[in-house]
């Protein structure tokens, strides 16, 4: 359970060390992937390609549904990195801005140090494999999201008779 939450959800903190070692692998299977799907069309007959180019194979379904898991554990690692930065796990989608997005990504999620402690997305991750966490103080600066404590304070209801003209103080949440 331990490798499919770690691999599979996008929720929790991950290292450097730990994310990189997820996208080198990746790159790794989705190399050998391409060479093991490729090599049938270098040694096809004519009547094969001439099946392919007229879309009368499934090798483009196949090779979509054969990256999907490989796509999801990348973007979960990055998701998962952009948590130990600090940052909510939407910033992934900056790598869709052209030629600056993808490395801005790379440069945020490989070289810097993510946030020392926990933060409101888990507790600071291990220093990679093995190692213990650093020194830092564990203790968050503000309460985890998934905190019962971080619950913002409601404004009392109103009551139906109540006509005032005065604004209400919790416009936008939930349950005012």
């Amino acid at each position: 359970m331990f490798i499919v939450n770690f691999l599979a959800s996008p929720f929790g903190r991950l290292n450097r060390v730990s994310w990189w070692t997820v996208q080198l692998i990746n790159l790794f299977l989705i190399g050998a992937a391409m060479c093991a799907m490729l090599a049938p069309l270098m040694a096809a007959s004519e009547t094969t390609l001439a099946q392919l180019e007229a879309g009368q194979t499934n090798l483009p379904l196949l090779i979509n549904v054969a990256f999907m898991p490989v796509i999801w554990v990348g973007v979960c690692s990055s998701v998962k990195r952009y948590h130990d930065r600090g940052k909510t796990g939407f910033w992934y989608f900056i790598a869709l801005v052209p030629i600056i997005g993808p490395i801005w990504q790379l440069v945020e999620l490989g070289f810097l140090p993510g946030e020392d402690g926990a933060n409101a997305h888990g507790p600071q991750p291990r220093g990679g494999v093995g190692m213990a966490s650093p020194a830092a103080s564990d203790k968050p600066s503000a309460p985890p999201v998934w905190s019962s404590d971080n619950k913002p304070a409601l404004a009392p209801r109103r009551k139906a008779d109540d006509r005032s003209t005065a604004p209400r103080e919790t416009f936008g949440l939930r349950g005012a």
